[in-house]
């Protein structure tokens, strides 16, 4: 019985040891480039001007351009 126990700590060992080895620098990495902010430097940041879009409507296109000085609501709605 102590033969399989040192089967089964031996392989238990080796495991911890490939997954320390593997994960470990992994986990490493994804720290650096999350703390670099590389992964957050898209999109927009507070106080830029909204994209120039332009939307076809039943009454003709809507330009977000033409409604400068305007109030303009933005509601995403996904149905189900």
């Amino acid at each position: 019985m102590s033969q399989q126990y040192r089967q089964w700590y031996g392989s238990w060992k080796s495991r911890l040891l490939w997954m320390t080895v593997l994960f470990l620098p992994m986990t490493v990495v994804a720290s650096i480039v999350l703390a670099s902010g590389l992964l957050q430097k898209s999109g927009q940041t507070n106080g830029d001007l909204a994209p120039d879009i332009t939307l076809a409507t039943t009454e003709g296109d809507f330009h977000m351009s033409e409604q400068r000085g305007n109030v303009v609501v933005l509601y995403y709605s996904f149905p189900g």
